[in-house]
């Protein structure tokens, strides 16, 4: 059985996968979220500033920001303390 995962650990692993410009499909298949999912999570991500959003034509790609930068490696830390 598979471990339930929160939302800290979802947003970790977004912000992880984005440390590079990737696309929503690369971020779905690397987090291994649905799409209405991974829509809410980023929009979240990117009102709060962590996550920066490229549209050239149909083409979008996410990338961290430096404050999202910031924020992994805090919860990268806590995870490495509780784990």
């Amino acid at each position: 059985m598979r471990k339930q995962r929160n939302g800290w650990e979802i947003i970790m692993r977004i912000l992880d996968t984005a440390t590079i410009s990737v696309s929503v499909t690369d971020i779905m298949y690397e987090v291994r979220v649905p799409h209405a999912f991974l829509q809410k999570f980023s929009r979240q991500l990117i009102g709060k500033g962590l996550l920066a959003e490229t549209v050239e034509g149909r083409f979008r790609s996410y990338v961290i920001t430096q404050k999202g930068s910031r924020l992994l490696k805090h919860l990268k830390q806590v995870k490495r303390l509780l784990g």
